[in-house]
């Protein structure tokens, strides 16, 4: 017979294992029911993943086009989206939406290369035929206008300095002819106009319409000036005079008469007295060669705040030589008023009808 105590001993040693077997189970069951869940939530993340991945790379490959589409590298990065084979829906998902992104690449290529070729190969183009086009570039009009002005005022300038006088002589040139009309003294004249004319630069042909005219108005009038020199007239002075002189009588008399002023620097002594000592026989040989009409001869000299103004006409068409003139002048500022009045008075006519 064994005490209570003793099989309470015996009962303590055999309830151990017991617990140590529970608890491993326990365990176990807790091991593996973790595990399960693992396993659960990671076979579900993939599909997430896939699906995000299949959803955004398309986007990204799209932006990788349009910036470099020569590399063929951004395709290869779907390939993880692929790897993840648990999923089996994400499989389609990534291979019909990454298709056709790996299929779009290469249409831009070649869009690239030829917009690329297409612009280069025009500017090249371009660029080769901009010297031919600025050695080949006609005038424009306004060009060709100024042009042909500049030739028209050369042959004015050539006719003048030949000596040759017309009537509303009209000088007109286009496409390298000349055309002139009017009016003109003799054949001589009209035959020397079309040699001027023909050595004019870029005159090919010229087109003489000037008719043939006896000698008309406007009268050809040369009005020669001497003035005395002092210390209180200077050269200047005596050119504003002369310039003077020239715009009262273009505005007293206008188109009656052709009309010229010069410095007359040959006349000695500058006065009264040194247009008494001109006689008609030199005036004649003087002015043999030119064409004018009058010589009008006007002296100014200074005495003190007084202008003494002489002149004497000469008819080159008679020869004739009239008496001098005078009168005093005392404003300075009217003295070229004062010899314009005065030239216009020695005019006459050539013929007198009685």
């Amino acid at each position: 017979m064994t005490h209570p105590l003793d099989s309470r001993i015996a009962w303590i040693p055999s309830r151990g294992p017991l617990w140590l077997t529970l608890v491993a189970v326990g365990l176990v069951l807790l091991v593996s029911g973790v595990g399960n869940g693992q396993t659960r939530t990671k076979t579900a993340t993939p599909n997430r993943t896939t699906k995000s991945t299949a959803k955004s790379k398309p986007a990204v490959k799209a932006k990788s086009t349009a910036k470099s589409t020569a590399k063929p590298k951004p395709a290869s990065k779907s390939k993880p989206a692929s790897k993840s084979k648990p999923a089996s829906k994400s499989k389609p998902a990534s291979r019909s939406k990454s298709k056709p992104a790996s299929k779009a690449k290469p249409k831009p290529k070649p869009a690239s290369k030829s917009k690329s070729g297409d612009a280069t190969e025009p500017k090249k183009a371009s660029a080769d035929s901009e010297p031919e086009s600025v050695d080949t570039a006609p005038k424009t009009a306004e060009e060709a206008a100024a042009e042909d002005a500049r030739t028209i005022e050369s042959i004015a300038v050539a006719m003048r300095a030949a000596g040759l006088h017309g009537y509303a002589v009209k000088i007109s040139f286009d496409s390298g002819s000349a055309k002139l009309t009017g009016a003109i003294e003799d054949s001589g004249q009209r035959a020397r106009a079309t040699e001027v004319v023909s050595g004019i630069d870029r005159v090919e042909t010229v087109e003489n319409r000037l008719k043939i005219e006896p000698r008309k108005i406007p009268y050809r009038v040369l009005v020669s000036l001497a003035v005395a020199t002092d210390p209180l007239t200077t050269r200047r002075s005596i050119e504003a005079l002369r310039r003077g002189v020239a715009t009262v009588l273009e505005r007293t008399i206008g188109e009656t008469w052709e009309i010229r002023v010069e410095i007359n620097d040959w006349l000695f002594p500058t006065s009264v007295s040194g247009l008494d000592r001109v006689v008609a026989e030199r005036l004649q040989s003087r002015y043999a060669a030119t064409s004018w009409d009058r010589v009008m001869l006007v002296t100014v000299n200074r005495t003190g705040a007084r202008f003494d103004v002489a002149g004497r006409p000469f008819n080159r068409t008679t020869g004739s030589l009239e008496f001098p003139r005078q009168q005093v002048e005392y404003d300075r500022r009217g003295l070229s008023t004062g010899i314009g009045r005065m030239v216009r008075d020695m005019f006459g006519a050539t013929v007198d009808i009685t």
